[in-house]
């Protein structure tokens, strides 16, 4: 506890002095579909299910990356980390309705109580509840933890945030390109 307050004491120095923050897009369903076909490009078939059930869970869990990301490639904590058992379907797995993620530890939860994020079923592509469903029946191991690729690495922070840069990067030219053309 006592280095989150020295962070955030810091932090408030520099914003008080003036250094800049750095401007960053919001996520909204619209560039999730946008990034979509890049990340599945990128993933291959083996893999997307479980990229775009942690894009699409995070999107709408309004989750952090560290809760549900692991801290290394191979750096799995039963007791903290998100495993398969922090997810359950309701009514069934084959036509679920909502899907309950018991969050084992979060950013604010300073003596490890653990909270659930309860997420409705969507219309559309961009919908968590299909997500991790389409994950569960084609490649989520049974038990351990909840998001791993296929070669065995577990997704860390770094990744997510290097697919999202990366995807949006990619992504950003094109929508200039569409806004440019909409303005003339």
């Amino acid at each position: 506890m006592g280095k989150s307050l020295l962070k955030n004491v810091l932090r408030g120095i520099l914003r008080f002095q003036g250094q800049r923050r750095i401007l960053r897009q919001p996520v909204t369903p619209r560039i999730l579909l946008a990034i979509r076909p890049i990340l599945k490009a990128w993933s291959g078939e083996r893999d997307f299910p479980m990229i775009w059930a942690v894009f699409t869970l995070a999107f709408y869990g309004f989750l952090h990356c560290s809760e549900f990301t692991y801290p290394g490639v191979h750096s799995f904590h039963p007791q903290f980390d998100l495993g398969t058992d922090c997810v359950s379907f309701h009514a069934t797995l084959v036509c679920p309705q909502r899907i309950v993620v018991t969050l084992r530890s979060f950013k604010r939860d300073f003596f490890r109580q653990g909270q659930s994020v309860v997420i409705a079923k969507a219309t559309g592509t961009v919908c968590p509840v299909s997500a991790m469903q389409q994950f569960f029946l084609t490649m989520c191991p049974p038990s351990g933890p909840l998001f791993s690729f296929q070669s065995g690495r577990l997704l860390t922070r770094s990744t997510v945030m290097c697919l999202l840069q990366d995807a949006a990067a990619l992504l950003l030219p094109r929508e200039r390109i569409k806004d440019e053309g909409r303005r003339h």
